[in-house]
């Protein structure tokens, strides 16, 4: 074997080849600053990978402006007040920031990667989320996932974790030909992303419970992991199956990596993920007659099906998440929203009509919402994790659940000509009185669900 060959061979040997730490890892034990690798490390053979999470919430979960708000402006400028609440500050981190997390347990308390500095400590209230630099500002980054051994404890959740820095790279292939991967079974499970998606407060209220809506629905009993919906090309299941990319995992300069009849994409798609899924929940119209007479009240059906999807919807951060849905009637004479029929909840609490405070307008009035209400531990309506004491009402849309609401219409006696009945889902992250609080920008109402029904107004007799 000549010289030039064999050069580069051992010197990729000799890079690539590492022990695993003998030592098991500890919860949450702390590490040196430098044994992670930043990201930037693995896009050189990993570079749509890199691309893909680029585009995830995942890539942003300590930097977006939400967290840090809710974190350095809300959370930790009230630490001064209420030291009890500290004991929630490790599992914010430990999930949104996990690198620095494991580097300087309280980012927060000692300032900016663990200096220590003084200054960085009184920063963090008042702006020093900024100086977090480096793999920290990664959020969930490559190197923290495919390191992941397990979780403490008997239950996966409230960033329990066990994870340490080194080789080998866990993941979800079973392969031979890897250089530095190792088939981890725990990669493959919901468990895996329970441990971040699985959470209560200090007060003890679950209201991350992702991976328990999951564990109760059919999905589990049929063995799909969220990384089936979450993980594969189009965001959910298609004819009831996951649809995966077929290719390489890896694009290498020396060598070749095989080609993968299953690659999971790391965009993990979510109903506010920059890659947005649509088609994730469907809508049906059943129009009572088959014509609509003007003036005469008609009933309309809406079915709403979630059977795509393995979780409540919305699910995440249930004392922010809501979806509506909006019928209208459109005519050439007009657009007519229509009433939503059947008995609502106390306090107009699936109806629009009486939260103008709390919605800004974004939610006409009328509309079905399908949210969770929390109130705090004096009975106030509140929108803060930290605050958030008893879930006093909850009409989310089950796991795999179809439903029917029903519509009421009752066109103008002057409506004439063709009607298009058109049922639409939006999702709405936060509420506007969320964003006013900790001054952040508003979400938009996203659609991703619609469906129409044709029919005409019938010509009264003379």
């Amino acid at each position: 074997m000549g010289v030039s060959l064999l050069l580069p061979l051992l010197l990729l040997a000799a890079a690539c080849v590492t022990a695993d730490p003998a030592k098991p890892p500890q919860k949450h034990a702390e590490v040196p600053a430098t044994d992670f690798s930043e990201m930037r490390e693995c896009k050189g053979c990993h570079a749509t990978i890199y691309e893909q999470h680029a585009e995830s919430m995942h890539a942003t979960a300590y930097t977006n402006p939400v967290f840090l708000a809710q974190y350095y402006d809300l959370f930790m400028s009230r630490l001064h007040e209420n030291p009890a609440a500290f004991a929630d500050e490790p599992d914010c981190l430990a999930c949104h920031a996990p690198v620095a997390f494991l580097r300087n347990r309280y980012l927060g308390q000692h300032g900016a990667e663990g200096t220590g500095d003084e200054a960085g400590a009184c920063a963090s209230c008042h702006g020093g989320a900024t100086q977090v630099v480096g793999a920290s500002e990664e959020g969930v980054a490559c190197d923290f996932c495919h390191r992941i051994q397990g979780f403490a404890d008997e239950v996966a959740g409230n960033g329990n974790y066990l994870a340490s820095p080194g080789q080998p790279k866990f993941g979800p292939l079973k392969t031979e030909t890897g250089w530095h991967h190792a088939y981890s079974e725990l990669q493959t499970r919901s468990e895996f992303c329970a441990i971040c998606h699985s959470s209560h407060n200090r007060l003890g209220l679950a209201l991350r419970t992702t991976f328990d809506e999951w564990k109760e629905s059919r999905f589990a009993r049929e063995g799909i992991q969220c990384q089936d919906c979450h993980m594969n090309a189009n965001g959910f299941l298609t004819e009831g199956k996951a649809v995966y990319e077929k290719g390489k995992a890896a694009q290498m300069t020396l060598g070749s990596a095989p080609v993968r009849e299953r690659l999971y994409t790391h965009r993990f798609y979510g109903a506010h993920s920059a890659s947005q899924v649509e088609g994730a929940l469907e809508l049906e119209i059943w129009i009572q007659a088959p014509e609509i007479r003007p003036g005469k009240q008609q009933q309309v059906m809406v079915r709403v099906f979630n059977d795509k999807t393995g979780h409540k919807m919305p699910s995440g951060s249930a004392e922010l998440r809501v979806v509506y849905l909006d019928v209208l009637a459109k005519t050439e004479q007009g657009d007519f929203p229509l009433r939503c029929g059947g008995k609502l909840e106390p306090q107009g609490r699936s109806d629009a009509g009486s939260s103008e405070a709390i919605y800004g307008g974004k939610i006409p009035p009328g509309r079905r919402l399908y949210h969770a209400v929390v109130v705090d531990q004096a009975g106030e309506r509140t929108f803060s994790l930290f605050d958030a004491a008893k879930m006093v009402f909850d009409n989310r849309l089950e796991a795999g659940e179809v439903r029917n609401e029903t519509y009421y219409l009752r066109l103008p006696e002057e409506v004439r000509g063709e009607v298009t009945i058109e049922a639409s889902l939006y999702y709405l992250r936060y509420p506007e009185v969320f964003a006013r609080q900790l001054e952040v920008p508003a979400f938009e109402p996203v659609r991703f669900a619609s469906a129409e029904k044709r029919t005409t107004v019938a010509v009264p007799e003379e």
